[in-house]
């Protein structure tokens, strides 16, 4: 169903999800930031942000190990960053074909 993609699109791109993650790790707030990265895999595995999904579970799994998730951070902000600039293309074409 088109509207109901063009629907989670949208409601993914104004989701808060990605910034409770950072901050929560910034906080050193483990518990918090399982249940955004939950949150943030599920999303991405639900619209097919294949990228997005993969960049998160490399930061789960660090936080699994307690590595380093500084680098793998950077990464999943800037995968982030460019699905979001990808929905936001879709979601401009989608408009324009309904």
């Amino acid at each position: 169903n088109k509207k109901l993609f063009l629907t989670m699109l949208k409601n993914f791109r104004i989701n808060t999800v990605f910034k409770e993650l950072t901050q929560a790790i910034q906080d050193g707030d483990l518990s918090k930031a399982r249940l955004s990265l939950q949150t943030l895999k599920g999303v991405s595995a639900n619209l097919s942000l294949k990228a997005l999904y993969e960049a998160a579970e490399q930061l789960e799994a660090a936080l699994i190990t307690r590595s380093s998730v500084e680098p793998i951070v950077l990464t999943l902000g800037n995968t982030y960053d460019l699905t979001i600039k990808a929905v936001e293309m879709l979601i401009a074409a989608l408009n324009q074909n309904t």
